[in-house]
């Protein structure tokens, strides 16, 4: 009867510790709660959200590495080094992600947007009709670049 009992205790035992991963086995739970890694893309989005240019530009290089057809890299390169005030290099960005997508809408107005702040307003306009052929004037990126536009010719009526 004694050895019994032991069998039964044993077992009691064996089920209480092992409980925890039966359980999460049979209803799909369990495991490390961790959230997938993120990209260096998703990186990258995240400094620029933060307002962190030179991160982001970290970021998005080291994606670039790995995603170089990517328009939507290139775009958001050239948008973080226009924020930290370096032309050159934000219209090398704009001009790659357009030479992979040339109806890329956010390159499209972001590039526009550069123009203007270069002092190139027809520039900007060139790329104000490509946004009006591609989504034909009624989308965010072209009114977004219409108003840039207006707002620069007023600030600037000799132009």
């Amino acid at each position: 009867m004694r050895l019994k009992n032991i069998f039964w205790l044993i077992l009691l035992i064996f089920l209480l510790f092992s409980l925890p991963s039966i359980t999460s086995a049979f209803w799909g739970g369990g495991g490390d709660d961790k959230s997938p890694k993120k990209t260096n893309f998703e990186k990258g989005i995240d400094e620029v959200e933060a307002k962190n240019y030179k991160k982001a530009v970290k970021y998005f290089k080291k994606a670039a590495k790995k995603d170089s057809d990517n328009a939507d890299i290139y775009n958001l390169l050239g948008y973080s080094y226009r924020k930290m005030g370096k032309y050159d290099e934000s219209l090398e960005y704009y001009t790659k992600a357009l030479s992979i997508d040339p109806k890329h809408l956010e390159a499209n107005e972001y590039i526009g947007e550069l123009y203007l702040e270069t002092n190139k307003p027809d520039k900007s306009k060139e790329h104000l009709q490509v946004l009006s052929e591609a989504c034909s004037s009624s989308c965010e990126q072209y009114e977004t670049l219409k108003k840039a536009i207006e707002l620069y010719e007023n600030d600037n009526p000799n132009t």
